[in-house]
């Protein structure tokens, strides 16, 4: 993860590399979970998000994935949220109840086509948003009411096609704008 505030689970923690499958009820626990890399992974299962009510950080980069599980705003405590490099459409509205977001990763998306309002509205800690390689992809038009946001990724072609107030608040200086 190149840059990312996010760091990886250690290898306890990781799933992927526990002697015996955790049961449901010793997810409550985890705080960081690295799913990263399993190319047969298309969806993730709703009962993730049941059991992992402390899960802070959640990597999904290199999977499968199709969509991300409209339960995902059950994640009350999730921080950072890398879901980079996967044949993501479009994230689920219920992403804008993630109150406590700080970093989400969505670039290398190509098919992302719309990103929800309630991500502005409702992501009030976010500080970093990378979208680049998401060539396709419309940016919120309420983008600005992200007010914590300071580092936003993009595609040029994402900010010319953008909305006026978007295109201002990617040009006052306020954000720091890389594009790809």
């Amino acid at each position: 993860m190149s840059g990312g505030t996010c760091d990886r689970p250690s290898p306890r923690s990781d799933p992927r590399h526990a002697p015996n499958p955790p049961a449901s009820s010793q997810f409550r626990a985890l705080t960081s979970l690295d799913l990263s890399q399993n190319r047969h992974l298309k969806t993730l299962p709703e009962s993730l998000t049941r059991h992992t009510h402390a899960l802070d950080t959640l990597i999904l980069t290199g999977c499968a994935l199709e969509a991300l599980p409209t339960s995902l705003g059950r994640l009350s405590s999730l921080t950072c949220l890398h879901c980079q490099l996967n044949r993501l459409t479009v994230l689920p509205p219920s992403i804008g109840r993630l109150r406590q977001l700080t970093e989400l990763d969505a670039s290398g998306n190509p098919k992302l086509i719309d990103l929800p309002e309630q991500l502005a509205q409702g992501c009030v800690r976010l500080r970093t948003l990378r979208l680049g390689e998401c060539s396709a992809l419309r940016l919120p038009d309420n983008l600005g009411e992200a007010e914590e946001l300071r580092e936003v990724t993009v595609a040029a072609r994402q900010v010319a096609v953008a909305a006026s107030e978007v295109r201002e608040l990617l040009e006052s200086g306020r954000i720091r704008v890389m594009l790809t």
